[in-house]
């Protein structure tokens, strides 16, 4: 593809060593790592998110951003529409970027509701816990054995 890309480096994980191996020889543009604040910025703009990171299915949708997901590793979590799944094989990858492209789909994701939440859920643990009337418990940790 043509288009403009940034490939953050992979996790430690078996086989990153290979991975960043093939990323250097093929001299595409790469970071090791961004800020939450870089990060961010990039799914506020037009692009689109490719890979197998669990970012891809759980805050990707909180930003309206398509996500083409690649192969099982995030199989078993519950992945909101803005996600397209293929496996490890080019003609599905070339099909699913133009779908992720497409005015179709962009529109079809465009008020899609982050299954995994709003972004909110630290301000109304706060709240929960302000209503809570902890004098009342006893929080001193008792040993049983």
């Amino acid at each position: 593809s043509n288009m403009q890309h940034l490939i953050v480096f992979p996790n430690n994980d078996a086989g990153s060593k290979n991975i960043l191996n093939e990323i250097s020889k093929a001299k595409l543009n790469y970071v090791s790592t961004l800020s939450l604040d870089e990060y961010k910025s990039l799914l506020c703009g037009k692009m689109i998110l490719i890979g197998n990171s669990s970012s891809g299915v759980h805050e990707a949708a909180s930003f309206n951003v398509p996500v083409i997901n690649i192969g099982s590793r995030q199989d078993g979590r519950k992945k909101p529409g803005n996600v397209i799944n293929v496996d490890y094989n080019n003609i599905q990858i070339t099909r699913a970027i133009l779908k992720a492209q497409s005015y179709k789909f962009k529109n079809k994701i465009i008020n899609i509701k982050n299954p995994y939440g709003d972004g909110k859920s630290s301000k109304k643990i706060i709240k929960i816990i302000k209503k809570l009337k902890l004098n009342n418990f006893n929080t001193q940790k008792n040993l049983t054995y």
